[in-house]
């Protein structure tokens, strides 16, 4: 209750010393003694580390890496690069091969959407007042690439061109060496949510609060596909292959076949649920997505949907409490959930839990890289890397292979642009188990 704690011998219980915490460390959580007894480590309500020296009142801060909530992680594609953000616009870049900090950097925007390079070397900070290029070597601003407000981006493989969304919905095309905008498409009627490229960047895909997501041939930059929702689409994602396109609001999950732009299959939100994000398995046969309650509505749940086939969702065994966000691993086979100070890694072979981490308090974001690191960030700022190690358990005798695909009714919903001929019969019914005869 004095905010203090007490060390004693343990034979005679005579006190050694006295610890008095500052008023600004709040209560004391955990606390542990280094193996010879001169130091004790002691963690706070607050998130902050402190080590004494026994005997004394010597002290030093261990602070965490950001001042409070950990909002987002971004991370390069090659795996040695993250970039973790809170508030008051502090981020942090991380070297990954030695899990160190290599700067630090005051982004414009404490909630802005970040991209990083291929080689890790360079990334783009996108917020309200526009998009700034940032050496992450050096730590510092090279130079303004935009100054529309805005909400999404997207670099080349090579990174030399960036795509980018304004907040009215123009798409903005930039050269990154230069600085020098080289076009500028009307891309939807409102926001821009998403932006994503194929692997061989032979399409682009976005995606808007206007109801629609749109395909768009990055070579001429003109509107391939568009895809109608009827209400925001606020996320997307590509299967291994490029060849299926989910799009999804919050009232349903749309597959579609890329390379003939039809539609493929439809998932809508359950009764009493709102769809909040999803992704697709490599093979492009499963969409594993997340859900939440809408007001007097109970619980938060993970599914697994099986497209083409009639609606079949299985869900995963053993999630407790509301669900922030799910990441897919680099080989598919697992699947990444965060809930509460729960990080929960699951096996998509028998749809359970394989692993559970516990962090100090609640988890507010997460991300995992290209190598299978998962990074994990706290509301009391600090940052985890976990590895995974035998969370994936031998994959059972039989796996599961589609056997049949029951085509939807023909859909006004799939506009072909370009005058390109529109398609006049669903996807053709998939009678055997060869994948490719779908395309």
């Amino acid at each position: 209750d004095d905010n203090a704690l007490d060390i004693c011998e343990l034979e005679d219980q005579k006190p050694v010393c006295r610890l008095s915490f500052r008023s600004d460390l709040e209560s004391m959580t955990s606390g542990s003694f280094t193996a010879d007894g001169k130091r004790f480590v002691s963690s706070h309500d607050n998130g902050k580390l402190m080590v004494w020296k026994v005997g004394s009142q010597e002290e030093n801060d261990l602070n965490s890496p950001h001042p409070g909530h950990v909002l987002s992680i971004h991370v390069s594609l090659d795996g040695t690069r993250a970039i973790t953000g809170s508030w008051e616009w502090e981020h942090v870049v991380w070297d990954l091969n030695t899990l160190s900090i290599l700067n630090r950097l005051k982004f414009m925007y404490e909630r802005s959407n970040t991209v990083i390079s291929q080689n890790g070397s360079r990334a783009i900070d996108i917020g309200n007042n526009g998009v700034i290029l940032w050496d992450l070597e050096r730590g510092v601003q090279l130079k303004s690439l935009s100054s529309q407000p805005s909400t999404t981006a997207v670099l080349t493989n090579d990174d030399s061109i960036m795509i980018s969304a304004d907040s009215r919905g123009f798409l903005h095309v930039t050269d990154i060496t230069s600085g020098k905008q080289l076009r500028t498409i009307p891309g939807h009627d409102k926001e821009v949510n998403r932006i994503i490229k194929t692997s061989n960047e032979r399409w682009v895909v976005t995606t808007s609060d206007d109801g629609t997501a749109k395909v768009w041939d990055p070579e001429f930059y003109g509107e391939v596909a568009r895809f109608s929702h009827g209400d925001k689409v606020t996320y997307a994602a590509l299967s291994g292959d490029d060849r299926r396109l989910l799009t999804g609001s919050t009232a349903s999950i749309w597959v579609w076949v890329l390379q003939t732009y039809a539609q493929f299959d439809q998932l809508p939100a359950s009764s009493g649920h709102q769809l909040i994000d999803a992704v697709i398995t490599k093979d492009g046969w499963r969409v594993i997505f997340y859900t939440s309650p809408i007001m007097g509505s109970q619980g938060s749940s993970i599914g697994v949907w099986f497209v083409g086939q009639g609606g079949d969702v299985r869900g995963m065994e053993g999630l407790t409490g509301g669900v922030s966000t799910i990441q897919q691993t680099p080989d598919g086979k697992s699947i990444i959930s965060i809930s509460g100070d729960n990080l929960k890694v699951w096996n998509l072979e028998v749809y359970k839990t394989a692993a559970t981490f516990t962090g100090e308090g609640k988890l507010t974001s997460c991300a995992v890289t290209s190598k299978g690191l998962v990074i994990a960030g706290e509301e009391t700022g600090w940052v985890h890397f976990l590895r995974l190690e035998n969370a994936v358990p031998p994959p059972p005798v039989s796996k599961y292979i589609p056997e049949k695909h029951q085509p939807l009714e023909e859909s006004s919903s799939v506009i072909i642009r370009d005058d390109l001929e529109e398609l006049t019969s669903p996807p053709p019914d998939l009678t055997s188990h060869n994948v490719d005869d779908l395309y």
